[in-house]
């Protein structure tokens, strides 16, 4: 079962059954998606780190979440019209605090030789069509060259992203992502949390309304 704490409470909470991951790298404690975020998350004995990956114009998989540059970094426009030259100028960590003045954004074979089997890395390949930039390809052949099958996992919202990786290597384990409005109801009901990796928004709402008794206080109650 995976559960994402609260980063305040993360050393409080029970690991027996548990895996604990960050968000983001460790997206509270440094900028999103850095690979100083990932380094305190290994310094801080986490599970493992969620990321997300895209592709830059010259084919080369970097983790960054936003679409657009401007948010984080000092730069602007959309990351997949920038080379990897181009973005390596950027600064992705003053926006988040000025003592990660200077981070810069990371490639994911960059992560894979930074993490090394200390914790789990689970990265969503941020593409909307199958095959469309050789996503699928970079993300195997690099778990591939650091024999991750065992500590990196992939995941996407497209289930045919996940069955290209699957035909390219049947090893790499892949998750799906879904919301309630790419998911059959009829899903759901194959759906357990003792064989899911996981526990769906929907699942975890549906469990907080069971806990619920409504009730109606009567006048005489202050």
């Amino acid at each position: 079962m995976i559960y994402e704490p609260d980063y305040k409470n993360v050393n409080n909470i029970p690991k027996s059954g548990l895996l604990v991951f960050a968000h983001r790298g460790f997206g509270n404690y440094g900028p999103d998606n850095s690979l100083a975020a990932v380094r305190m998350a290994i310094e801080a004995e986490i599970d493992g780190v969620d990321l997300d990956g895209q592709m830059t114009v010259d084919g080369k998989l970097v983790i960054y979440h936003d679409p657009k540059l401007d948010r984080l970094t000092d730069g602007t426009g959309s990351l997949k019209e920038k080379t990897l030259a181009q973005l390596k100028e950027l600064d992705l960590g003053f926006k988040f605090h000025e003592k990660f003045r200077g981070e810069k954004i990371s490639t994911y074979e960059e992560i894979l030789k930074e993490v090394n089997g200390r914790l789990k890395i689970f990265v969503e390949l941020k593409t909307s069509t199958i095959g469309s930039d050789s996503s699928e390809d970079i993300a195997v052949g690099l778990i591939q060259k650091y024999n991750a099958h065992d500590w990196a996992y992939l995941s996407s919202f497209n289930p045919f992203v996940l069955y290209r990786i699957k035909k390219l290597d049947e090893k790499v384990n892949t998750m799906f992502i879904f919301k309630d409005v790419n998911v059959d109801p009829e899903i759901l009901k194959e759906i357990h949390p003792t064989d899911t990796k996981g526990i769906p928004w929907m699942l975890r709402n549906e469990f907080c309304r069971s806990l619920i008794r409504r009730w109606t206080k009567p006048d005489f109650l202050s």
